[in-house]
């Protein structure tokens, strides 16, 4: 889950979990794998290309952007310093902060 949250390198959080990065490779591949079968029935419903076309003309009638699905957005949100975290949760700002994204995909 810390390599899908902060996009940080197979050997960087090695080195954080004192573990090998071939093991943290085979625990991502499977975790990301496991919220991928469980999540996309859900969220990715659209199964033919015409589906796509469809939610990517409502996404363009609605934002003017063409030949997008979807948007990311991301909010740093300040927090206080977790016990025992270092620098983990600090930013050039100089304070705490948590990132938290989201995904909008225009509803058909």
């Amino acid at each position: 889950m810390v390599y899908l949250a902060t996009g940080a390198g197979f050997n960087s959080l090695s080195f954080e979990f004192l573990i090998g990065a071939s093991t943290i490779r085979k625990i991502g591949k499977t975790t990301c794998t496991s919220i991928w079968n469980i999540l996309q029935p859900i969220y990715m419903a659209p199964k033919t290309t015409e589906d796509w076309i469809e939610v990517a003309d409502t996404f363009y009638n609605r934002t003017n952007f063409p030949n997008v699905v979807g948007a990311v957005d991301g909010k740093h949100i300040r927090i206080v310093q977790p016990d025992k975290s270092g620098s983990n949760f600090f930013n050039y700002k100089k304070v705490f902060f948590l990132c938290s994204y989201g995904l909008d995909r225009c509803r058909l």
